[in-house]
């Protein structure tokens, strides 16, 4: 049979089997009791690389088929639209021998609760980090659900923790110190990450001004300036250092002076602007008023020394040179 012979028969795929099985269990449970946790999501690592990934679904378990090998590591997460409990992984010791798994053990400390034939019970952790996203809205203090909260330890960045639908977050880590950063929910509203440090001493937490809540807006900006007239599509601001994005804003179209407040760090950054439809008004003809060209695409170099712009005034000429006449005079970046 070659490329271009029609194939007119039929074809199986078959599935191999599961032949381990990883329930994930709630983080209240006590002894070897389970109470299985729906859509949570289980990865499965062999050493440091990671093998499949699977959600738990509405029973709370995840089922893998596994090649024999003696260093497995499975990690549970919670349920990322809920998530009631942290994330947790086992040591890297549990082995699938002959198709079968064996070599794992009920540990001392969490993870592993209890262990059957082909199964493994895993139950999530306790946090001792909790806390809440929040942004302003009309000067008010929101609660910004579905951002994400990374976390690092010096130069290494660990497991972070989604944000639920509340804005509420919760985290586990050990004795030390960490940095973490709040990352914002774009379809909510644009806004630089903030961090903060927290310190964790005999197990217990320790954040700035005595709780863990983050607050988008409670940080006094360095980058203040105003655009004027961006037309009639929504437009995003882009800031980079060097080839690093940093943070994207969306605006609306507005004839007026769109106001923009940020707070970056000490560097030399890229500001672009960049139009998110090139579909005119009436839905019929593109139109496309962004060129590369330097006469046209104005990008800018903005220069943050000693915790404030040193060119404001370059900046403040820049944020004014914009000019909502789509089809001849946009002036914002393709690319």
């Amino acid at each position: 049979m070659t490329a271009d012979d029609e194939w007119t028969g039929t074809r199986d795929v078959v599935f191999p089997a599961s032949n381990v099985a990883i329930r994930v269990c709630d983080k209240d449970d006590t002894g070897t009791t389970c109470t299985a946790v729906q859509n949570a999501w289980v990865n499965v690592f062999s050493g440091i690389q990671w093998v499949a990934g699977s959600n738990t679904g509405a029973t709370g378990i995840a089922r893998f088929s596994l090649p024999d090998a003696s260093n497995y590591r499975f990690e549970a997460n919670p349920n990322w639209m809920s998530p009631d409990g942290v994330r947790v992984e086992t040591d890297s010791s549990i082995t699938v021998a002959a198709g079968l798994l064996v070599g794992a053990s009920v540990q001392n400390t969490l993870p592993v609760i209890s262990t059957s034939t082909g199964q493994v019970d895993i139950r999530l952790g306790s946090p001792n980090v909790v806390g809440t996203l929040y942004y302003q809205v009309g000067g008010a203090k929101t609660a910004m659900p579905y951002g994400y909260i990374g976390v690092r330890s010096g130069d290494n960045w660990l497991p972070g923790a989604p944000v639920d639908a509340t804005g509420g977050f919760k985290l586990s880590l050990a004795n030390g110190t960490y940095t973490l950063t709040a990352y914002s929910n774009g379809n909510i509203a644009d806004r630089s990450p903030v961090s903060i440090t927290v310190t964790v001493a005999s197990g217990v937490a320790t954040c700035p001004g005595g709780n863990c809540d983050i607050d988008f807006d409670d940080v006094t900006p360095n980058v203040v300036f105003n655009m004027s007239n961006m037309g009639t599509y929504t437009r995003s601001l882009y800031v980079y250092n060097g080839t690093t994005l940093v943070t994207t804003i969306a605006k609306a179209p507005v004839s007026g002076l769109v106001s923009v407040r940020l707070r970056l760090d000490n560097g030399t950054y890229t500001l672009r602007m960049q139009r998110l439809s090139t579909v005119a008004t009436d839905g019929t003809i593109p139109i496309v008023d962004f060129s590369d060209s330097p006469t046209t695409c104005q990008s800018f170099e903005l220069v943050v020394s000693d915790g404030s712009v040193s060119n404001s005034e370059a900046l403040t000429a820049w944020g004014s040179s914009f000019n909502g006449n789509d089809a001849t005079t946009g002036l914002e970046c393709s690319s």
